[in-house]
């Protein structure tokens, strides 16, 4: 197997989401079967009107956007776009692009609601969420939501909710309340608030964001059929312990984001036991590239990360556990970011996971060739 780079991060780690985001792509491979080879651009900004623009003038040559990136003390959000090559062959045209973005972003809640609505209701979809981190005294991040429909899509499919707090417990009832009545939740988000109380005494507070959605035309669609449950502590070992519990009683790892919380979920039919195990990997002296590759060789697939710690789950009624060949690419600028893809993408790794947290960081994978 081999060896991945070492990333040096000052203290804090890669976060992965999107979830997930919205996008299936930002989870990990799940099997060991060869994935269709796409090709990949990557920008980054530090203003949602530019990122915007940039997003729709890429989408033009008919790429779509596959993952944004979680953001944490880094003012820069980072995009990777992805298309396929026929999709590069002339099925999307600068006259007709495939998809059309708008990039939301606001620093109060109220208004990042309110206009997650109003696009909601011009046919728009959520893409991604993230926080374009605020590092100065005084300044509150501004919150990010990235759009996407169809040109000349102007039903409304879904409708959003906007839940967000700054304890676990808060977000937990609002969290229960909304899934009663047909939500569900599709993205997932930390915020830095740097207020007066957290300059004074030192200590950061954060305020975690969550956006669930429910179908338009069939509202209860989602009701009934999921139950969710988060997880959110400062110590790597409590929080594996929790995650294994909740395991135990039929729960997946479902949303991931930094600040160390995760977002648990199980069917309200599936029966009480244990598909899942999960192993948390924590990066001690600034890198876990060495851990990483380690609990890949094991079986255990990279499921995300949050805040120092890398979050890696392993299938236990897999018949065979296909070993898991990683590689973390870090840099600081856009083009050094984009060489090292490209290096990357030319040995066959394919990247699940993009951050921006001091510097940018990409996660790949590559199948292991069969004996």
């Amino acid at each position: 197997m081999r060896v991945i780079r070492a990333v040096h991060l000052p203290a804090i780690f890669l976060a992965v989401s999107a979830l997930p985001s919205m996008s299936a792509a930002q989870a990990p491979v799940t099997d060991n079967q060869p994935r269709a080879r796409k090709e990949y651009r990557f920008v980054a900004s530090s203003n949602s009107n530019k990122l915007e623009k940039e997003l729709n003038e890429i989408a033009k040559e008919g790429f779509r956007l596959e993952f944004l990136s979680d953001t944490f003390m880094n003012a820069q959000v980072g995009v990777l776009l992805s298309r396929t090559p026929t999709q590069s062959q002339g099925n999307a045209t600068p006259d007709q692009p495939r998809f059309e973005y708008k990039a939301l972003g606001a620093n109060k809640i109220s208004t990042i609601r309110k206009e997650l609505d109003d696009a909601a209701a011009q046919g728009w979809e959520l893409r991604g969420l993230t926080a374009n981190s605020a590092l100065m005294p005084f300044t509150v991040s501004e919150t990010i939501a990235v759009m996407e429909r169809e040109p000349g899509q102007i039903k409304q499919k879904f409708e959003y909710r906007f839940l967000t707090a700054k304890r676990e417990g808060t977000l937990q009832k609002e969290l229960d309340a909304s899934v009663s009545e047909g939500f569900h939740p599709v993205a997932m988000s930390v915020n830095r608030d740097n207020n007066a109380a957290s300059v004074m005494f030192a200590l950061p507070v954060f305020r975690y964001d969550l956006i669930l959605r429910r179908s338009i035309e069939n509202p209860a669609a989602e009701k009934g059929t999921r139950e969710y449950r988060l997880i959110s502590t400062m110590k790597a070992s409590t929080m594996e312990k929790e995650m294994n519990q909740l395991a135990s009683k039929g729960y997946r790892c479902y949303l991931t984001v930094v600040g160390e919380v995760a977002l648990m979920a199980r069917g309200t039919n599936d029966k009480p036991v244990q598909r899942y195990e999960y192993q948390l990997l924590v990066a001690r002296s600034g890198t876990l590239d060495k851990k990483v590759v380690e609990a890949g060789r094991k079986g255990y697939a990279f499921q995300g990360a949050s805040g120092l710690i890398a979050i890696m789950e392993m299938d236990r009624s897999a018949q065979t556990k296909p070993e898991r060949d990683y590689k973390l690419l870090g840099a600081t600028r856009v083009g050094t970011t984009r060489k090292e893809l490209d290096d990357a993408l030319a040995e066959g790794y394919e990247p699940i996971r993009l951050a921006s947290i001091g510097e940018f960081i990409i996660v790949l994978d590559r199948v292991q060739a069969k004996p």
